[in-house]
C-alpha cells in the first residue's frame, strides 16, 4: 500500500520501529551490512545523483550530513576530520539511539564507503575503526569489509582513513548539473517539511544538536 508510494514519508518514531523490526527479524545477521551490500550511488535516490556532480570528496561529505538525515532517514552524523595525513569520520547519534546504534553505525560505514568509493573509483584505505557498542556476534564481517583493526567498547565511534583525502577530486564535476540536482534536492526537503512539518522541525533540531537528545523525550 503507502510503503509502495515514493512520496510516502514515515516519521521518526515510525523509522526506530521500523529499525527495530528489522534488527529483531535479522536475529544474528548483520542486518546493516547486509541491506546495503549490493547498493549503488544510483539507488540513494535524487541525494546519490547531486553526490556524484561534487567536486571533492569533501563537499560530497558536507552535502551528505546536510541532507541525508530528511531525504534517507538517517540517524547519524558523519563528520568527516582532516589530519595529518589521515582522515578521521566521527559517527554521531543525532538522537540517542540505545540499541539501534550499532546498526545505524554500521549503516553509516557502508553508505560512506559506498559513496566514497564510488566517486573517487579507488578502494578506501581503512586504518582503524572504534566502536562504542560491544562486539556482535558476527564481528568478523567487520574486517572482512574494512580490512582494518576494529575496537569495540571504545569511548567513540569513529574510522580513521589512510587514503584518499578530503580534498580528493571526483574527476570532472559537472556544475550546472550539481546546481540543478541541489535544487531538487532542496524542492523534496521543502516538499517533506510541508507534508510533516513538525516531525520535519524535531529532526532539524536533531541534526543541529550537538548532545544526543532521547526520543522517548521529545515524545514525551
Amino acid at each position: 500500500g503507502r510503503f509502495r508510494d515514493p512520496d510516502y514519508l514515515i516519521d521518526l518514531w515510525q523509522e526506530k520501529k521500523v529499525l527495530t523490526n528489522i534488527i529483531r527479524l535479522a536475529g544474528d545477521q548483520p542486518a546493516a551490512f547486509l541491506l546495503t551490500r549490493d547498493l549503488e550511488i544510483s539507488d540513494l535516490g535524487v541525494l546519490g545523483h547531486t553526490l556524484t556532480t561534487c567536486e571533492t570528496l569533501g563537499k560530497a561529505a558536507q552535502l551528505w550530513k546536510t541532507y541525508s538525515p530528511l531525504l534517507l532517514g538517517q540517524m547519524i552524523c558523519s563528520d568527516l576530520q582532516p589530519a595529518r595525513n589521515e582522515l578521521h569520520v566521527v559517527f554521531t547519534e543525532m538522537a540517542a539511539l540505545g540499541p539501534l546504534l550499532s546498526f545505524c553505525v554500521e549503516e553509516s560505514l557502508m553508505f560512506g564507503k559506498l559513496i566514497g568509493e564510488s566517486l573517487l573509483k579507488t578502494p578506501f584505505a581503512f586504518s582503524r575503526l572504534s566502536v562504542t557498542y560491544p562486539q556482535p556476534t558476527y564481528y568478523r564481517i567487520y574486517e572482512e569489509l574494512l580490512k582494518c583493526p576494529v575496537e569495540f567498547n571504545a569511548k567513540i565511534n569513529r574510522i580513521t582513513i589512510a587514503g584518499p583525502t578530503a580534498t580528493d577530486h571526483t574527476g570532472q564535476p559537472d556544475t550546472e548539473l550539481h546546481e540543478v540536482c541541489l535544487k531538487q534536492c532542496e524542492r523534496v526537503r521543502e516538499k517533506a517539511s510541508s507534508s510533516q512539518p513538525w516531525a520535519s522541525r524535531v529532526r532539524d533540531l536533531l541534526a543541529r544538536n550537538s548532545t544526543p537528545i532521547n526520543l522517548d523525550d521529545v515524545a514525551n
